[in-house]
């Protein structure tokens, strides 16, 4: 994770307001007199000036060595060329090649100081051109990050509509980035909120409303599913994982105008956001799929395949199912990520890459798939994560982080009497399942460390015993003579 990340963005002084500087003079040493981009704000540097070059070269310096911040974000990259001018866009779009070659130019300074400093990259250019930056020198481990912009995509599915929702190109493949360099978000400071556009334009389908508070609220849950799984850096907006809604444009009177894009907003702690159940529900749902993702080395893969909206398989559209897998690991080595975003309930076919015992991993149920192509109902808005279960399922990862500890003693059990030991337990429960996943049992644990004993009337065979606990997850096989 990055710690602190400074921005470094293509502007430079204020134009002339009357304050006796007047206009850039002809031989400055920094500054075009007329833009070069038609993005340009204030006055535009001149990057091929070895003064400018200097200039920034010292900041980075700067900034590396004696804050140690962990790397840069560049702001506007296109506005790194000498080659077009403020009234060209097809032009400032298009692959410049000087604009290549000056930006390696600071990625190799950035790097001579600092070999393991971050540079990202707010281009949103062509994928030639981001593939120079993406793929430079990254036989050394190195690399340019580059901004993935999946907002519309990612905001049709939530609202509901399935024109123009496919969001495949999260995939850093698609792209043509050798490592996953794509940094995926669906909201930034330049984009609309999702929940705005869900409370205001949401699809409805009879009782189904999505314009609802507590409708839009629960699909938020489901993007998050379909955006942290996916192997790669990821972006949020603050307050995004609280369903925040008030529009990017909104005025301080609370009106609604493009003009007012930079006004203040209301602070979510403020308005209560942080104690709203339905919202912490979010922050919640996120915080766990995000916790999954970081206990299982499956999601460090760089194979993975993202199938959003494929109307030859369903011609409903706005059905997600994400495959990310490594047939090097033990234990968990595929996950499946299937998403409903339709207005009604759907048979989803999972499509698994091969039948046997499938572990829900937000609940820790586990069922047992006699075909690859055996449907699962979802209800509108509503996911689940899936990954092979192997026995241990690779609890080992997050019980060393968290501590956490199950043991049964006396296993195999005799008379059916069960002794359960556990230790650094948080809000913990415990969940008994037969080898089909049938669930047997389920009761709370009082305390943080201890030993819960019960008798069970179960038949003989072998059990699963789920620890569930806000510290992690732990399972244990229980054997019943």
């Amino acid at each position: 994770m990055l710690r602190d990340v400074l921005l470094w963005q293509d502007s430079g002084i204020l134009t002339p307001d009357g304050d006796g500087y007047g206009e850039i003079a002809a031989n400055n040493p920094y500054f075009n007199q007329v833009p070069k981009h038609s993005y340009n704000v204030f006055n535009d540097f001149n990057h091929t000036s070895p003064s400018t070059q200097y200039y920034v070269e010292r900041s980075l310096q700067q900034w590396l060595t004696e804050y140690h911040i962990d790397g840069f974000r560049w702001d506007l990259t296109k506005g790194f060329t000498q080659n077009c001018s403020e009234n060209d866009e097809v032009c400032t779009n298009a692959y410049q090649q000087d604009r290549v070659d000056i930006m390696k130019q600071y990625a190799d300074k950035q790097w001579a100081i600092d070999p393991n400093s971050y540079m990202i990259f707010e281009h949103l250019g062509t994928d030639a051109e981001e593939q120079q930056w993406a793929n430079y020198r990254i036989d050394e481990g190195k690399g340019v990050m580059l901004w993935n912009k999946q907002t519309d995509p990612y905001n049709q599915n939530t609202m509901g509509y399935k024109d123009n929702s496919n969001y495949d190109r999260m995939n850093h493949s698609l792209h043509g980035f050798t490592n996953k360099s794509a940094v995926g978000y669906g909201e930034s400071h330049d984009e609309e909120r999702l929940m705005f556009k869900n409370l205001a334009y949401g699809a409805i389908n009879g009782n189904y409303n999505v314009t609802n508070l507590t409708t839009a609220l629960e699909r938020m849950k489901t993007f998050g599913a379909t955006f942290f799984t996916i192997p790669g850096p990821k972006m949020i907006w603050q307050f995004g994982e609280l369903g925040y809604e008030f529009s990017i444009n909104r005025c301080a009177n609370g009106t609604i105008n493009s003009g007012c894009r930079t006004d203040e907003k209301p602070v979510a702690f403020t308005l209560g956001y942080d104690t709203n159940a339905s919202r912490k529900a979010v922050y919640d749902t996120w915080a766990k799929i995000i916790n999954i993702r970081n206990s299982h080395q499956v999601f460090k893969s760089k194979t993975y395949t993202i199938e959003s909206n494929n109307l030859t398989n369903d011609p409903e559209g706005l059905i997600t199912r994400i495959y990310v897998y490594d047939n090097t690991l033990n234990g968990m080595k595929n996950v499946v990520v299937l998403a409903n975003f339709t207005t009604s309930a759907q048979n989803v076919v999972p499509y698994f890459p091969y039948a046997g015992l499938w572990q829900n991993l937000m609940d820790n149920t586990i069922s047992n798939f006699i075909s690859t192509t055996t449907p699962i109902m979802l209800q509108p808005g509503e996911f689940r994560i899936f990954g092979n279960y192997s026995g241990a399922l690779a609890t080992v990862d997050v019980n060393a982080m968290n501590k956490l500890s199950l043991q049964i003693a006396d296993n195999p059990v005799k008379n059916r009497l069960v002794k359960l030991i556990y230790h650094k337990v948080k809000n913990g429960d415990i969940v008994i399942f037969d080898m089909s996943g049938k669930k047997m049992d389920s009761f709370q644990l009082p305390q943080e460390n201890g030993t819960y004993e019960l008798k069970v009337a179960y038949p003989s065979g072998t059990y699963l015993v789920h620890l569930r606990s806000e510290t992690g997850t732990a399972i244990q096989k229980m054997v019943i003579k």
